[in-house]
């Protein structure tokens, strides 16, 4: 399986010196009903985003809003680029006040996932796996539907206080109106809790402490908001991913940005492959 993403010319270079791909928080997209579901516990804010398809044939529609109206790039990988980790963490404490005591942080026990502890503890925000599955179910297709709203509640059941998901919670993040069916998009989703503001590689055990504040405030307290602060999170790729690199460079890129994308490339990932789009436009 092949996945390709379009984007502008001066994104490239960025991806491969950093070896990374950023997920844009849900509210930030261009449709103003991504995730057609909030309340007390979940909103788009929870959702981080990175757009791709499976379309190899080259798409005009994504050209002209994503590729930078062809004067962009189109990117492709064979397959996940991502670098996944085993995960097992279990940080807790006790929390006395609670009748009958109870435990608060976060347990994972052996989940893979596309990015690794210290990745978890992001500033601002926490990274939760939403599923055992991750390997599996971290990507999928976009569902189009005349109805976002109605089908968001499929997956979702409200119950006084509590809100309960059934299946991954991403499938939220994967509901469109058919509007967009043109797109045929293919999203890779993470999930994320509000986290401290904090960097986690300075100090573990601050961070931890703090984390722990904040949860137990949210389930034993007068509540906080689940919502991550930072608009955007780059998630680290596999270098063995740039092995399968393609690249299709946009028809009416400009001269500067074609040496630009081909410099990063020589750079960076040499053993890509470059190619000019089969899509001329005035």
């Amino acid at each position: 399986m092949r996945i390709y993403h379009y984007t502008k010319a001066a994104t490239l270079p960025l991806i491969l010196r950093n070896k990374t791909i950023r997920f844009t928080r849900a509210d930030c997209l261009d449709d103003t009903y991504e995730v057609p579901f909030t309340n007390a516990h979940i909103d788009p804010k929870n959702f981080f985003i990175s757009s791709w398809t499976l379309q190899g044939l080259e798409q005009s529609g994504q050209w002209h809003r994503y590729g930078d109206q062809s004067a962009g790039v189109r990117i492709s990988f064979e397959g996940s680029p991502f670098r996944w980790s085993n995960l097992s963490i279990d940080v807790s404490r006790a929390f006395s006040a609670s009748s009958p005591p109870k435990r608060v942080g976060l347990r994972f026990d052996d989940i893979e996932a596309p990015y690794d502890h210290d990745a978890i503890f992001g500033n601002g925000y926490l990274l939760v796996p939403d599923t055992a599955y991750l390997r599996r179910e971290f990507g999928d297709r976009v569902m189009y539907v005349n109805n976002p709203i109605q089908e968001a509640s499929r997956f979702l059941k409200v119950e006084d206080e509590t809100t309960t998901t059934y299946g991954r919670g991403s499938n939220l993040a994967r509901i469109k109106g058919v509007a967009w069916a043109d797109q045929e998009e293919y999203r890779y989703v993470l999930f994320a809790k509000n986290g401290p503001q904090l960097d986690y590689s300075a100090s573990p055990n601050a961070y931890t402490e703090a984390m722990l504040d904040m949860l137990e405030a949210e389930y034993f307290g007068d509540g906080i908001k689940l919502s991550p602060q930072p608009t955007f999170i780059d998630l680290p790729l596999d270098e063995m991913a740039f092995g399968s690199l393609t690249v299709t460079i946009g028809s009416k890129i400009s001269d500067e940005n074609r040496e630009l994308v081909l410099s990063a490339l020589r750079q960076f990932a040499p053993a890509a492959i470059s190619e000019p789009s089969t899509l001329t436009v005035r």
